[in-house]
């Protein structure tokens, strides 16, 4: 009652506004380091969980990153719906405790497939990697990742 006194046209004001919904690209942008790992799980097929992601990773891109790094990523990309976790066999080796496998689902692929597609569709027609010489200004996960892709994708069956 206040407010219709202290504004008499506010109720006939907010009826008149009108809002335009636009539907944003709802595609899930990923960072360099989610690609990394995403493109090692499914290097690793059923054998990906942290030791060996880890190992992966500093094979293919002489990157060393850290345990924490890792798993925090991987947990991150859990919420995303990009990886699922699954346990293992507890093993004597370990304490008796398991394995936590990592699988790219479905969306993990999708998103990765669609970051590559980007980064090839940027260096089309650059001619970088024709020239020895200027093949090392490409960091070399962006070289191993456009060389892999096609495997990974093709290679292994897709985990819903």
């Amino acid at each position: 009652m206040l407010l219709s006194l202290a504004y008499p046209n506010y109720l006939d004001t907010l009826l008149s506004y009108y809002y335009i919904v636009v539907d944003m690209n709802t595609n899930l942008s990923l960072g360099e380091f989610e690609q990394i790992v995403l493109l090692a799980v499914l290097r690793l097929g059923d054998e990906a969980y942290g030791v060996t992601i880890l190992s992966e990773i500093a094979a293919k891109t002489g990157r060393n990153p850290s345990p924490g790094a890792l798993y925090t990523t991987l947990h991150r990309m859990e919420a995303k719906g990009l990886v699922t976790f699954r346990d293992g066999s507890p093993t004597p080796e370990r304490g008796g405790r398991a394995k936590r496998f990592v699988t790219v689902t479905r969306e993990g692929r999708n998103a990765v497939a669609s970051a590559q597609a980007a980064y090839r569709s940027l260096l089309d027609g650059l001619d970088l990697l024709a020239d020895p010489a200027r093949f090392a200004v490409l960091p070399s996960v962006i070289l191993s990742a456009a060389q892999n892709l096609s495997s990974c994708l093709m290679e292994r069956p897709c985990h819903a």
